[in-house]
């Protein structure tokens, strides 16, 4: 048992955490732990395409940013491409 941990085990459905967010508590330090509300693939999927220009200056960098709907964001470091 490590002193900072809980000591009592959980056990949550994929179910239970599709539909709603779980919270419990912690000994020590007195604090509590929040599992977030896991979402369905289809919220965080996607799929795209996007076609290259050919010839000499065609050597770049692309990188991906995404917005999600809470207004948070999140980007890949740049890919370079020659």
């Amino acid at each position: 048992m490590h002193p900072w941990s809980s000591t009592q085990k959980r056990d949550y459905t994929i179910g239970q955490l599709m539909a709603e967010s779980q919270a419990f508590p912690m000994e020590r330090p007195k604090t509590w732990v929040k599992l977030h509300r896991a979402v369905p693939p289809c919220l965080y999927q996607m799929q795209g395409a996007h076609v290259m220009p050919s010839g000499p200056a065609a050597s770049a960098y692309y990188y991906l940013r995404v917005t999600q709907e809470n207004g948070q964001m999140a980007w890949t470091s740049p890919i370079w491409f020659e």
